[in-house]
């Protein structure tokens, strides 16, 4: 889009109980241009910009980044935003995903069984920093993914020396004989801001 706008917002609201933050809110920045957001406490700056940065939704009206709407495709949205441009043949994708049974430290790392978050390589489980797993299947294991952007739903099991690991409702993943067998729940951000949200955790019997 160069020389076009990099962020245009319309009509966008929001509303915090009975305070309105927001209301109607039209915004267009030409590439290039600078511009600087001035107001009372309560006028709706930082609302503004956590809209823009899909920290948070607005009630009404969409925002842009780059032509991108930044509720649909946030993440690429925000990159673009910082010139990062994730292509799926490489190490380019942010970095995430979930250290189980974690332990000490060990240069840097929890020795752990680590489920992989990276894009490119969800639904990966495999041993850090001492942590074993055997039967598991470690690298692009996934062919058909989600679009990026998208959320991912990850339910991960860890009981009596097994894992399991469920991605968007199937089966991808399963190991036995892991260890740590148990320890602690540890969530992984890398490299670029990574998204968690609705995390639950249940101790099985």
């Amino acid at each position: 889009m160069s020389g076009g706008d990099v962020v245009t917002t319309h009509g966008i609201s929001k509303r915090y109980g009975r305070e309105t933050a927001l209301d109607g809110v039209n915004l267009r920045v030409p590439e290039g241009a600078v511009y600087v957001l001035v107001g009372a406490n309560g006028a709706g700056k930082s609302t503004t910009l956590k809209v823009l940065m899909n920290l948070e939704r607005a009630d009404a009206g969409t925002a842009e980044i780059h032509g991108l709407d930044t509720v649909r495709r946030g993440p690429e949205a925000r990159a673009k935003k910082d010139g990062w441009v994730p292509r799926p043949e490489d190490e380019g994708w942010p970095n995430a995903g979930f250290f189980i049974n974690a332990g000490p430290i060990v240069t840097g790392w929890p020795t752990s069984i680590e489920v992989q978050g990276h894009f490119g390589e969800a639904g990966s489980v495999f041993g850090v920093r001492g942590g074993k797993v055997s039967g598991a299947k470690r690298g692009p294991i996934v062919k058909n993914r989600i679009p990026f952007g998208d959320w991912d739903k990850y339910e991960i099991t860890s009981k009596d020396g097994k894992i399991t690991v469920v991605l968007n409702g199937q089966l991808v993943n399963e190991g036995h004989d892991i260890y740590p067998a148990e320890g602690n729940i540890c969530l992984q951000s890398e490299g670029w801001e990574v998204h968690y949200r609705n995390v639950a955790i249940k101790e099985l019997k």
